[in-house]
């Protein structure tokens, strides 16, 4: 990929930025309470917490994997991200006064205090594998490719490069240089998303296609509805909205 070196370095500073930020936010290299450390000394309002939430669960995934994947199923190759939702609501008015009266601040505390130490473990452990198995590694991975596309670098290093810049201010600034980062980052990646949208839009006339009916022309019918039916799966592939609620049978 022709990247330019200006690009390249804006890529590097921002990288490099995002580090620093990190552990400013995080207060630098000073010791912190276990309460500033774990809990961000409770001063988080609720636009970074949001933004927090939202960058944690949206990520290079997303841009790389699930953009295309959605233009190829639908909306149902999606649907466990709308799931979400009814989940966080009920998160947030029942179970997050719970942990409020009770000072509790993670699940596996309550795992202890309900149950014993041993059940603290396995939980920490269980919830370890099951991130890094199923959401950090596979966004490990993506970010590595990108990584190699525009450096070069081998996906094993673009891995550990990735995993190394995050995990310095993770753990010099505890949760409020999450907190702050992945806040940016929401930034990042929304007006990232956007700006590719336009730029891929402004891109069509270079191929000839010049208005919505062209565009339609040059793809398989139906692949702009998100609701697909049987018949248009069958000509472009993908599940029928009917999926997310009932299993197929073959």
């Amino acid at each position: 990929m022709n990247i330019s070196f200006i690009d390249l370095s804006i890529i590097a500073i921002y990288l490099i930025g995002i580090v620093i930020v990190g552990i400013w936010a995080g207060g630098g290299f000073k010791k912190q309470s276990s309460n500033n450390y774990f809990l961000a000394g409770r001063s988080l309002g609720w636009g970074v917490v949001g933004a927090s939430l939202f960058a944690s669960n949206i990520s290079t995934v997303h841009i790389v994997g699930f953009a295309e994947s959605g233009f190829t199923s639908g909306l149902s190759d999606g649907i466990f991200e709308w799931m979400a939702i009814p989940c966080l609501v009920f998160l947030g008015i029942f179970i997050a006064p719970f942990y409020f009266r009770n000072q509790i601040a993670t699940i596996p505390e309550y795992f202890e205090r309900r149950f014993d130490g041993v059940s603290r473990t396995f939980m920490v452990v269980f919830a370890i594998l099951t991130a890094l198995l199923i959401h950090i590694g596979i966004s490990l991975y993506a970010g590595a490719t990108i990584m190699k596309e525009f450096f070069g670098l081998d996906q094993l290093w673009g891995v550990l490069l990735i995993s190394g810049l995050t995990a310095l201010y993770t753990i010099l600034g505890g949760l409020k240089a999450v907190a702050v980062t992945e806040s940016i980052q929401s930034v990042m990646l929304l007006g990232g998303s956007i700006l590719i949208t336009v730029f891929g839009l402004m891109m069509l006339p270079d191929i000839g296609i010049a208005d919505l009916a062209s565009f339609k022309e040059s793809i398989k019918p139906g692949s702009l509805s998100m609701l697909r039916s049987d018949a248009t799966v069958a000509e472009t592939g993908g599940i029928p909205w009917y999926a997310v609620v009932r299993r197929e049978t073959h």
